[in-house]
């Protein structure tokens, strides 16, 4: 289990204020989380240790392809959060291209830091489907 003598990071990337209260929300968790808006992004992937990415996409982006593209080949896990139904078939395109975990908005609050902690524990065994919250809403989705 993680605890706040561990050191990881977490580069929330996001232009919304969702992206703000997430990075807040891991932070309460004793994670370090650093938060960059979507046209920093790809600096702050070449600079940045990092340990999961969490990407919230908006409507200019609503999958965050652009992103994940500038993520591939690092080996931090990424959940995307996105106010969008994904499909199967999305879900399958997303998978290739190096997302590990889907979360459809709107979400739980009080659930992210368990989501976020699953993450980073299990972040090279991701299972089909995990369920983490009270409500559908706060369920993330592995697709790897």
């Amino acid at each position: 289990m993680i605890n706040a003598s561990d050191s990881h990071r977490v580069l929330v990337i996001g232009n919304g204020e969702s992206a703000e209260l997430v990075r807040a929300v891991i932070e309460e968790s004793f994670i370090e989380a650093i938060h960059v808006r979507s046209a920093d992004a790809s600096v702050a992937i070449r600079v940045l240790a990092f340990d999961l990415v969490v990407l919230d996409c908006d409507d200019q982006d609503p999958f965050g392809r652009e992103l994940i593209r500038a993520l591939r080949g690092e080996k931090a896990p990424i959940i995307l959060l996105t106010h969008y139904r994904v499909d199967r078939l999305l879900r399958r395109q997303l998978s290739e291209g190096g997302v590990s975990w889907i979360l459809e908005k709107p979400v739980v609050v009080t659930s992210l830091p368990k989501l976020f902690r699953y993450a980073l524990e299990s972040k090279s065994q991701p299972s089909r489907y995990v369920e983490m919250g009270e409500t559908a809403s706060a369920m993330m989705v592995a697709v790897a």
